[in-house]
């Protein structure tokens, strides 16, 4: 399954969430991946409004990993692996114990904990177009 959508404004991911909030298998891994600045962390920060955060959500590029606490009394967690080096520090880091949870997880540069992956995953691809709109392709793993 492969969807596509385009992001000019930060109204237009609205479709994106309802979908993702919808689906069957809800709560979700979700990996991302991208160029810096082409809208993960604003993706991601859109989903925890959409799903009543308590946190205000930020990019957790030092703290490797994020907690947001949800009106429900769930969690979502948001990860950033773009300064580990390995499956192995990611597993030292505990990152295994988010991905494998069974609530919302959202993985920025996610290349490294590709083998810790145990459960199905949703795999987020965002590009930059010339006119600067995001082009945001949705694949099912």
């Amino acid at each position: 399954m492969k969807q596509q959508y385009i992001v000019r404004d930060i109204n237009d991911y609205q479709d994106l969430i309802d979908e993702l909030l919808s689906h069957p298998q809800a709560p979700l891994l979700i990996l991302l991946t991208g160029d810096l600045g082409a809208g993960k962390t604003t993706f991601v920060s859109q989903v925890a409004q959409a799903l009543n955060t308590i946190d205000s959500p930020s990019s957790p590029t030092y703290a490797i990993a994020n907690e947001y606490l949800l009106e429900s009394g769930s969690s979502l967690y948001h990860l950033d692996c773009y300064r580990l080096d390995s499956a192995e520090e990611a597993f030292e880091a505990g990152l295994d114990q988010y991905i494998s949870s069974s609530s919302w997880c959202f993985v920025e540069w996610p290349e490294v904990i590709r083998p810790l992956i145990d459960r199905p995953y949703l795999d987020i691809r965002f590009q930059t177009a010339e006119d600067q709109s995001r082009i945001i392709s949705v694949i099912k793993e």
